[in-house]
C-alpha cells in the first residue's frame, strides 16, 4: 500500500574560521545535497560598565548568511564584511559536505 518515494535527512553542524562560527544545517533527498545554509556569527568583545569598573564580555553576534539551494548561492551580509572571505569558507564546507555523500569506492580483499 504504502510506498515510498523519497527520503530526506537533515544534519546540523558548525565550522569555526578566526572570529567566525558558521552554524550548517544542510539537508540530502534521495543521496543529493539539496540545501545548504550557514548562519555566520561573529565573536566579539564589548567593555561593560560594572560597579567595579569595565569589564570585556564577548558574546556571538549574528552577521548573515550563506545558502546553496537547487544550484544556486545566495547570501546577506553587510557590506562592511569581507564577502570573499566568506564564500571561500563556504566553498570549503560545501566541498567538505558534497565529499561525505560521495559513494565509497568498494575495498580490495587481499
Amino acid at each position: 500500500m504504502f510506498q515510498e518515494e523519497s527520503r530526506t535527512v537533515q544534519v546540523n553542524g558548525k565550522a569555526v574560521s578566526g572570529d567566525y562560527q558558521y552554524n550548517v544545517n544542510y539537508s540530502v533527498n534521495n543521496d543529493n545535497l539539496s540545501r545548504l545554509h550557514c548562519e555566520i556569527i561573529k565573536t566579539v568583545t564589548e567593555d561593560i560598565d560594572t560597579p567595579t569598573g569595565k569589564q570585556p564580555v564577548t558574546s556571538g553576534r549574528y552577521i548573515g548568511y550563506l545558502l546553496l539551494e537547487s544550484g544556486s548561492k545566495q547570501m546577506s551580509l553587510p557590506e562592511s564584511e569581507n564577502v570573499a572571505a566568506h564564500f571561500e569558507v563556504f566553498d570549503q564546507i560545501t566541498k567538505e559536505v558534497k565529499a561525505t555523500l560521495e559513494p565509497k569506492p568498494a575495498s580490495k580483499s587481499k
